[in-house]
């Protein structure tokens, strides 16, 4: 979880990110990482993904982000 974790941080690609929620998703761990940048990303798919994982992991944190979107 480390390597995805820091791949979610230092990764520019949105590909590779893209990739990296598609992951998190079949492992269903949460990260330690902030997940609302994704979520306000421009790019839909990423905030397509990422909410999916929030939903798959149960990050009450961010639920309030979702509810705005």
């Amino acid at each position: 979880m480390k390597v995805l974790e820091k791949l979610l941080i230092e990764n520019t690609n949105e590909e590779v990110t893209i990739h990296i929620f598609k992951a998190l998703v079949k492992i269903g761990q949460p990260v330690n990482v902030n997940l609302k940048q994704f979520l306000q990303s421009e790019s839909w798919v990423i905030r397509s993904q990422s909410a999916k994982y929030i939903g798959v992991i149960g990050a009450e944190e961010h639920t309030q982000t979702l509810s705005y979107l």
